[in-house]
């Protein structure tokens, strides 16, 4: 008969390696709002934290913006069609659709989309700029994978250092550039849709401007939604209704980006809207405000600070 020390030993062994070898439970990785999940394993039913499943099918390439003064809104198309063919040819990525849209600019290039569970065909004029942001499945998994590896080595922009080159397309009017800014201060106010806070400063920063403009000061004013790539995806049409909204109640006349690969988070550090850059005519920040820290006030100070260290006064920019 055995000691006990040597009959229960091998149990013990068997007991920590089974608990050596248990899967780690998946999680959330912070932020990003992804969860890696085995292969396989079916979304509902995963362990861990739950949350909004969002997907697309990889060959799904879906108009998520239309610009309201564009070609494809005069056109017809509305934000949430699904681009099945263009000219006769099945498309399953945005690169297909731009060469089948630019090798046809000799007249019209029939387009036909899924709307809801109806097929329509419209016509685009070939190679002409559309006004539309499209997003394919296979692009938009390809961005959560580039999110994932790029999500440890942000940068985060602050006071004094200079503010990256941003280029964005306009939902309403040109592209925004931030090296148009050149020259003069400005103030760039970063937001996101539904946010009842972000729409106070959007008409608080609207109201400075406009005071700056009467006063003869040139400042320029813009700002950027950002933060919204799993937003346009789950709610294409809302997404496109609210920004429609903003343009006419809230931001009417000054530039309007849309960041919907969040350029902001990668370049500028900007993961929680709203987020306020102010800067100088060099194109340094001379401040930066966080979410949690802007308020109307803040805003107010920080925007009278930016003027009183400007020495422009060549006419006004609402």
């Amino acid at each position: 008969m055995r000691p006990p020390c040597q009959a229960w030993w091998p149990l013990l062994v068997a007991l920590l390696l089974s608990a050596c070898s248990r899967e780690r439970e998946p999680q959330p990785l912070r932020h990003t709002g992804i969860k890696i999940v085995p292969a396989g394993t079916k979304l509902a039913r995963a362990p861990g934290a739950k949350g909004t499943i969002i997907d697309m099918p990889t060959r799904e390439v879906r108009v998520v913006l239309v610009r309201p003064d564009g070609a494809a809104a005069r056109a017809g198309f509305h934000a949430g069609d699904v681009i099945r063919a263009v000219a006769g040819e099945e498309v399953g990525n945005e690169e297909e659709v731009e060469r089948l849209l630019h090798g046809n600019d000799a007249g019209k290039v029939m387009v036909e989309v899924r709307r809801d569970n109806l097929l329509e065909t419209l016509a685009l004029v070939g190679g002409a700029d559309p006004g539309w942001l499209l997003l394919s499945g296979d692009t938009f998994k390809g961005f959560l994978l580039t999110r994932l590896r790029a999500h440890r080595t942000r940068r985060r922009v602050v006071s004094g250092q200079p503010f990256p080159l941003l280029h964005l397309p306009g939902f309403l009017g040109p592209d925004l550039n931030s090296r148009r800014w050149r020259g003069r201060p400005a103030a760039v106010l970063f937001f996101t849709t539904f946010s009842e806070p972000c729409y106070i400063l959007l008409q608080a920063l609207r109201r400075s401007c406009q005071q700056a403009g009467k006063q003869g000061r040139q400042v320029v004013c813009a700002a950027v939604d950002t933060l919204e790539l799993f937003t346009a995806v789950k709610q294409t049409r809302e997404f496109q209704a609210e920004l429609e909204k903003i343009r006419i109640e809230f931001w009417p006349r000054a530039p309007l980006g849309v960041d919907l690969f969040m350029r902001a988070e990668s370049l500028l550090g900007v993961d929680k809207a709203p987020v306020l850059f102010l800067l100088d005519e060099g194109g340094r920040v001379s401040s930066r405000l966080d979410a949690g820290e802007l308020s109307v006030q803040r805003l107010q100070q920080a925007f009278q600070q930016l003027l009183a260290t400007s020495g422009d006064r060549q006419g006004g920019e609402p």
